[in-house]
């Protein structure tokens, strides 16, 4: 996650395939490495048209969340570019993501996004900090950063 106010973030998710289910998925929600604000099983409910960065998106509900949980709902947009793009010097696989308590603080009755340029950014584990960098840059039409120095 991108720093706030100066200061690294640790927040990070760990992500797996629940076991069977094709349609499902289980997400840890971490503060560092040691500390989780809750795990939830996800399940895909529709999808949406247009979102994050013009994109389709998919929303996703905890089915096992607690009423208030901030992690109850989850839009998400594919992992892009394709994980091999960095090593051909392209960008780090990454996705963009919003959760929310509930489907109201996400999206509007006809389906499309309420904020659409919040989203924190998902990272490839194999990408570094400059790479990660690079996202950020390429969204504000930076050049990415010089790898040689």
């Amino acid at each position: 996650m991108a720093p706030r106010h100066g200061v690294p973030r640790q927040e990070s998710a760990g992500v797996e395939t629940a076991a069977g289910e094709a349609d499902r998925f289980i997400i840890d929600w971490l503060v560092g490495p040691d500390r989780s604000l809750g795990r939830y099983r996800y399940r895909l409910d529709r999808t949406i048209a247009k979102g994050l960065e013009g994109k389709p998106c998919y929303v996703f509900h905890a089915t096992d969340a607690p009423a208030g949980c901030p992690f109850s709902v989850l839009v998400a947009m594919d992992p892009m570019p394709e994980r091999a793009a960095l090593a051909s010097g392209g960008l780090l696989s990454h996705l963009h993501f919003q959760y929310a308590s509930d489907d109201g603080m996400l999206l509007r009755a006809e389906s499309t996004l309420r904020k659409r340029m919040w989203y924190p950014t998902m990272c490839a584990a194999e990408g570094t900090l400059r790479d990660q960098c690079d996202i950020v840059r390429t969204l504000h039409k930076l050049p990415p950063l010089d790898r040689e120095a």
